[in-house]
């Protein structure tokens, strides 16, 4: 699992977005039950373009962590990007609520959200 991830990662940074999915993919099915692993080949999947594959990756990585803070920053800002602010917003409170009240950066995401979306009073907490 660990060499599969280390070059997939390698072949991310190299730019070769396409192999380095093929190559995660290769690691999650050594670990299928690891939300690192679907959280890897998601970042791959965003790497090269694919927005709508890498926010089902994220999503199958908070099925399998709740608790995981990467995936539910990942898949809140995915989903703001796709114009889904109020996805984005449900996320990232209910993160709050059930993981942990006090995570500073994702605190510091639903602030810039909301001062996104110019909801002043809600962004100054």
């Amino acid at each position: 699992v660990a060499r599969a991830t280390q070059r997939g990662a390698w072949l991310a940074r190299e730019g070769r977005a396409e192999d380095a999915v093929r190559e995660l993919h290769d690691a999650r099915q050594l670990a299928p039950r690891s939300a690192e692993a679907c959280c890897n080949v998601a970042c791959a999947y965003y790497l090269s373009g694919d927005d709508s594959t890498a926010l089902y990756w994220y999503g199958e990585a908070r099925r399998l962590n709740p608790r995981g803070e990467v995936a539910a920053q990942a898949q809140a800002f995915l989903e703001q990007r796709r114009g889904r602010a109020d996805e984005a917003r449900r996320l990232l409170v209910a993160f709050l609520r059930e993981v942990d009240a006090s995570n500073v950066a994702v605190l510091r995401q639903l602030g810039k959200l909301h001062m996104r979306e110019e909801q002043w009073s809600k962004a100054a907490g």
